[in-house]
């Protein structure tokens, strides 16, 4: 088994690496754009990597629990919640991850869904 692993990371090096740097665009952007909605995201907004971190504002119409469920089943988008940061009580995150299967589109569609799921 470690044999199929190890041909897996092998063909991710080999074919996958250099557009890495797409997937965090398009996390960035996705941070940027979800920051400028008022959803609240960690470490002042940063996005470094095509993990993107986010919690909604009380205002939002939605539990975090909620927007991914609708996500999913609405809109075939997929994201985890449940996410806390250590000494942030009460706080729980969304995570985004983007990847080659996320295009620009991709980003648009969630980003439209966030907006309705959460304000309506």
């Amino acid at each position: 088994q470690a044999g199929v692993v190890a041909a897996m990371g092998l063909y991710a090096l080999k074919n996958n690496v250099d557009r890495l740097a797409e997937d965090h665009m398009r996390a960035k952007r996705l941070g940027g754009e979800l920051e400028r909605m008022g959803l609240i995201l960690p470490r002042e907004g940063r996005v470094d990597t095509n993990i993107v971190y986010f919690a909604l504002p009380e205002e939002a119409l939605v539990s975090a629990d909620e927007l991914c469920r609708r996500l999913d089943e609405d809109h075939g988008v997929k994201m985890g919640g449940g996410y806390s940061r250590p000494g942030e009580n009460n706080v729980n995150y969304v995570r985004a991850v983007t990847n080659m299967h996320v295009d620009d589109k991709g980003i648009d569609r969630t980003l439209e869904a966030i907006r309705s799921i959460c304000f309506g």
